[in-house]
């Protein structure tokens, strides 16, 4: 079941749902929620919709990177950005059905600056981006996002061609999922250790307050660097 936040923005596209597929409710954050599973352990998925202009104007206002973005990853374990509406490059700037995008103080929106935009997004952010045409397209994504995450056991095609994340110049590379972003900033956590700290405690929030000895139990983490950890995140409050 889809959770539909009952404010503008989102209420919109409700009528949008098959029946018994979504209901609407007051959302913290995020237009849409529903729950998903990794193996048996339910997880709570966002989703926050944007159009084009929405998108654009709240990167240049700061509420995006400033407010919406934060309150995405602390109230769900993966979050994902729909931005909605086609567009095309004319002459420098971007296309909305023939006429150009505007956005803060009704300036035209070059077609570089918004792909930047959205660049940024994705390389910057644990956020994960999709793009849709309209509102049925966004509803249409939604739902087979849920389903996905429903069972992901369904979908295993992926197997096929996977491989571990490449080492490029002595470094792993790893997705921007916030528990690496913080594991990383941690002393004596490098690359090599990230993930083993990430799967030991496999949350942040037991992760920023494991104690010495648990921090001890994880293979190459010595005594001092675990005291050194503790001693960082305590820093941190």
């Amino acid at each position: 079941m889809v959770q539909v936040d009952s404010r503008v923005g989102s209420r919109e596209l409700y009528d949008y749902f098959p029946s018994n597929t979504a209901e609407l409710t007051q959302l913290d954050a995020g237009d849409f929620s529903f729950l998903g599973y990794v193996g048996d352990e339910p997880v709570l998925i966002g989703v926050e919709r944007m159009t084009l202009r929405d998108f654009v104007n709240k990167v240049w206002s700061g509420r995006l990177y400033g407010h919406q973005i934060p309150k995405m990853l602390a109230s769900y374990a993966h979050s994902y950005a729909i931005i909605e509406g086609t567009y095309r490059h004319s002459r420098g700037y971007v296309s909305v059905s023939g006429k150009r995008l505007k956005g803060g103080s009704e300036k035209d929106v070059t077609y570089q600056q918004l792909e930047c935009m959205l660049l940024t997004l994705i390389h910057t952010t644990p956020i994960r981006l999709l793009q849709t045409n309209d509102e049925q397209d966004t509803v249409c994504t939604i739902l087979a996002l849920e389903y996905w995450w429903r069972d992901a056991s369904l979908h295993t095609s992926h197997r096929k061609i996977y491989a571990p994340p490449p080492v490029v110049g002595g470094r792993q590379f790893y997705a921007a999922k916030l528990i690496h972003q913080i594991a990383r900033q941690l002393p004596g956590i490098g690359d090599s250790k990230i993930l083993q700290a990430a799967s030991h405690f496999g949350s942040v929030k037991k992760m920023i307050n494991a104690t010495k000895d648990e921090w001890y139990e994880i293979e190459g983490v010595g005594k001092t660097t675990a005291a050194r950890i503790v001693k960082a995140v305590e820093e941190m409050a």
